[in-house]
């Protein structure tokens, strides 16, 4: 996922649910005054606006220069995390079926890497003979993911 990013909010049991994608593409990123929200980030995408309050100044900080840098990589086709990057991907789906692909662990993942569903003992894990992903069953089901 280099070109998204997962806004999540913490749940009682210690898990995340998402909230919303938010793609690196056109993101701004600033820190705002706002009188009465200290330590403000806000986070503007072409269809939503954020704005965050970090515990501390240090904290902001680092998520701002965090985000800059993923959306100055992002912008000058860079890989954040390590993955293919938008060129990269269009050439890996033109070679589709050409290689065989890298199957991700199973035991490395506990939801679907495409609808991001949790896995239980009724939502099983499917390994997409195309890219390798884990996904669910309904996932699997699509032609390219």
């Amino acid at each position: 996922m280099n070109d998204i990013m997962l806004y999540t909010y913490p749940q009682q049991d210690g898990k995340y649910r998402l909230k919303n994608t938010l793609s690196l593409s056109g993101m701004k990123v600033s820190k705002p005054t706002l009188g009465n929200v200290l330590n403000c980030l806000k986070i503007e995408v072409s269809d939503i606006t954020i704005t965050l309050s970090a515990s501390s100044v240090g904290e902001r900080e680092d998520w701002f220069h965090t985000l800059s840098r993923a959306i100055a990589d992002h912008a000058a086709g860079l890989c954040t995390f390590g993955g293919p990057c938008s060129e990269a991907r269009e050439k890996l789906w033109m070679a589709l079926g050409e290689a065989a692909p890298v199957l991700v662990p199973v035991s490395h993942v506990m939801m679907c890497m495409n609808c991001t569903s949790d896995f239980s003992l009724t939502l099983r894990r499917h390994h997409c003979n195309a890219c390798g992903k884990v996904v669910c069953r309904a996932c699997s089901r699509t032609d390219i993911l």
